[in-house]
């Protein structure tokens, strides 16, 4: 059995933390601010061939992301949830590796 390690417990009561009336209010954007995935993706492109990242590199980060918005239809940044992930996965006919491999290249384009 490990030692119990201080800095993984949390000393503070979070229940509640997430009440109904959070749900109520949505969250409003100003709609200028809302980034397209099409110009997050020339914006992540242009920076990957800054750093000098081979070409096969950003081809793959175009093809997973425009594959992601041609399947599920989603347009804006804000839009992505984790449904929309998964079901761009489910639609893969792929190994499981293969899926695994895209997904953390769309997580590093998200990040």
């Amino acid at each position: 059995m490990s030692n119990k390690r201080n800095g993984l417990n949390v000393g503070v009561d979070l229940n509640g933390i997430f009440s109904a009336e959070d749900s109520k209010n949505p969250i409003v954007v100003n709609p200028k601010s809302v980034l397209s995935i099409e110009k997050a993706l020339e914006i992540v492109v242009r920076q990957m061939r800054a750093s000098g990242l081979r070409e096969r590199t950003v081809h793959d980060y175009e093809t997973y992301v425009n594959d992601f918005v041609r399947k599920t239809g989603v347009e804006y940044l804000l839009a992505i949830d984790a449904d929309a992930i998964y079901g761009w996965l489910g639609q893969m006919k792929v190994k499981n590796t293969t899926k695994r491999v895209r997904l953390k290249c769309f997580c590093a384009f998200l990040g």
